[in-house]
């Protein structure tokens, strides 16, 4: 066999790579080689034979479904961005923007409560108030934004509507810095099992009430969890003073220091730390699937073990226990005394 250029080679890669998938005998008529010729180089200029075709590797079955679940991981860095940016339009007319996330107002916050009530609300801020990519900004008038940071508190600030800040890009750089590219700790479990494990399972997953056996135990992991890190919260607020019906508060972070509140930003506070604290309990979670401590769901349903929604509540049991234990162990005292007093409670 004659030996093909580089200038061949880079020409039968174009070629594929604007095809995608082509027919070996069509390729080789183009590019004036053998068929024989296209089928020996593909693999070193990256490209796979299926059959009688030649294609990308991301036309493959496989890498189609990596594609797929790269598309979900945006959508997950994108509900974990939307969920902790909240804008409140303060009057003014509208115009098409490209500004990411817009809320129409979040007088829906007044009215938050604790425990479970938090999945539902940060659902209906994301599925029913946020305008995404390009849809209507004010045009005039002022908008509030509220930036939820990791460690329970927030930013406030007050802009014109056509002075957009960047809010979202510094905080995925603070999200990346704290996870890595593990954006999944930022979002409820059902979701990225919904979205990437299941999917990625899908060989070992052979029919569907597996995998709604899997969705029904997320969200049992969603609520309990949920519902654990509100009784934090409850226990992470107190009252500082009270003056002329006006009272000020004092709100234990995640990071071990106390921040003041007001009653006009009291709630927003809550559930900024709130998000905070489902963070690291996920986290946990998956660090303790990770080092084999406890089972993946994939795993739990598929061996089909006995008891599940028991060993369930040990899981959590477990969880619960090392988040104390992590306080503890960073020297946030009075976060783990918290924590250890409503696992006493359960």
């Amino acid at each position: 066999m004659t030996q093909i250029s580089d200038a061949k080679k880079k020409e039968l890669f174009e070629l594929v790579e604007k095809q995608k998938k082509a027919k070996i005998s069509w390729v080789a008529v183009i590019t004036q080689l053998s068929e024989e010729e296209v089928k020996t180089i593909a693999w070193e200029i990256g490209l796979v034979i299926d059959k009688d075709q030649i294609m990308l590797p991301s036309e493959t079955e496989e890498g189609k479904k990596e594609k797929q679940i790269q598309k979900n991981m945006t959508k997950i860095i994108d509900y974990a961005l939307n969920e902790r940016v909240l804008r409140n339009y303060l009057g003014g007319g509208r115009k098409s923007s490209g500004f990411d996330l817009n809320f129409s107002g979040v007088d829906g916050v007044e009215g938050l409560i604790l425990g479970v009530a938090f999945v539902s609300i940060a659902a209906a801020f994301v599925g029913a108030q946020a305008v995404t990519k390009s849809s209507t900004n004010l045009v005039f008038g002022e908008v509030e934004t509220s930036l939820c940071k990791l460690d329970g508190s927030f930013d406030f600030s007050v802009e014109k509507a056509d002075e957009m800040i960047p809010i979202k890009d510094h905080l995925f750089q603070d999200m990346k810095k704290q996870s890595g590219q593990n954006f999944h700790y930022f979002v409820p479990i059902k979701q990225y099992y919904e979205l990437v494990l299941i999917p990625g399972n899908e060989d070992k997953l052979v029919n569907k009430n597996q995998k709604k056996n899997i969705l029904s135990l997320c969200e049992i992991l969603d609520n309990k969890i949920s519902d654990f890190c509100g009784k934090i919260v409850e226990q992470s607020v107190t009252v500082i003073e009270k003056k002329r019906r006006k009272v000020n508060y004092s709100i234990l972070l995640t990071s071990g220091v106390r921040a003041e509140s007001t009653e006009k930003f009291i709630q927003l506070n809550k559930y900024s730390l709130y998000l905070s604290y489902r963070t690291l309990l996920n986290q946990l979670y998956y660090e303790m699937i990770q080092t084999k401590r406890l089972p993946s769901l994939v795993e739990f349903v598929i061996n089909d073990l006995p008891n599940q929604y028991h060993f369930l509540e040990k899981h959590l049991q477990y969880i619960f226990k090392e988040s104390a234990n992590r306080f503890e162990s960073w020297g946030f005292s009075e976060n783990a005394k918290i924590i250890q007093l409503i696992i006493n409670s359960l």
